[in-house]
């Protein structure tokens, strides 16, 4: 785990970081997303770093006066975070993903929760959002109803997704870097040591940034996967992650959603039967596949975690 020894090569008032890893095309319209902040560009620099992509977005090098593109070749997302830690000394610091679209208000809102010097860290809404707004696909509408419930992850447990966490030099002093040992719940994991050590974590409903719901079957089994073998390496330090990956939380997994599924069905009642139908079904099929990976886990059948 890095505790971080900054050897900062460039300074900013606020430095805003995103690890990519082959999704160039997204981190493009992340950084003309970020352009369009209500704080003025020269109080923020902006900081991607390439975690080993297949094609490095280097197209991208130069065309933002405020924005440097680094590259880890270590994998895993909080590995590629690290580096642009060691490159930049901020007084705060602003994470988000490649994949996710700041609204115009992010930065300046987030700000406005670490005004009072009691505060290290907001944790900022992440909305959801589909293809086409008006006719979600059934694979998309399991994000809709499910991903990133930020809110409750905050005031009940203590922590925010790094697709929206924003937290000040201090909160670093208290805590080091993050565990760039995990390739997945770093963010929670790295939270979780913020609370420990006193640190005050807040929830902004303004402070907002969009995140594209999964439109593949295959993006959902491979964020289940990273999920569950992530959690599996950290359930010996967090009692909770234990009751996750547990026979508890498998047969959680294996048993049919009908509470989601009412909620489906309710929630969506302009799309067609068999729409909601296939929706029920994948929420059902990727539960039952996360469980399997836990169990696989416990056999001892996964040896690395994934990094994507």
């Amino acid at each position: 785990m890095s505790h971080g020894h900054c050897t900062a090569e460039i300074t900013s008032e606020i430095a805003v970081i995103i690890p990519v890893y082959n999704d160039g095309d997204r981190l493009e319209l992340c950084l003309n997303a970020l352009q369009q902040q209500t704080l003025a560009p020269h109080r923020f620099h902006i900081v991607a770093v390439d975690n080993g992509s297949e094609t490095p977005p280097t197209h991208l090098e130069g065309r933002y006066p405020n924005f440097t593109l680094l590259h880890e070749s270590k994998p895993g997302s909080y590995s590629a975070r690290n580096k642009a830690l060691s490159f930049i000394k901020a007084d705060i610091y602003a994470f988000t993903d490649a994949d996710c679209i700041p609204e115009p208000q992010w930065l300046e809102h987030a700000l406005a929760g670490l005004v009072h010097s009691s505060i290290d860290a907001v944790g900022g809404a992440v909305g959801i959002f589909c293809a086409d707004p008006k006719q979600p696909q059934p694979i998309e509408i399991l994000d809709v109803i499910k991903a990133f419930p930020q809110r409750t992850y905050v005031e009940t447990q203590h922590y925010a997704v790094t697709a929206n966490l924003v937290m000040t030099q201090h909160a670093f002093d208290m805590t080091g870097w993050f565990n760039d040992a995990l390739k997945s719940g770093g963010d929670k994991e790295w939270c979780r040591r913020l609370h420990a050590a006193g640190g005050q974590l807040i929830y902004s409903d303004t402070a907002k940034v969009l995140h594209p719901a999964r439109a593949s079957l295959a993006e959902h089994e491979t964020k289940a996967r990273r999920v569950a073998h992530g959690a599996y390496a950290r359930r010996k330090t967090d009692p909770n992650t234990a009751k996750f990956v547990g026979w508890s939380g498998i047969l959680m997994g294996l048993m049919p959603p009908i509470r989601k599924g009412q909620v489906i069905w309710q929630r969506f009642a302009e799309l067609s039967a068999s729409t909601r139908i296939k929706a029920i079904g994948y929420y059902y099929y990727v539960n039952a596949y996360a469980a399997w990976q836990k169990i696989r886990c416990h056999l001892g059948l996964v040896k690395h975690a994934e990094r994507s």
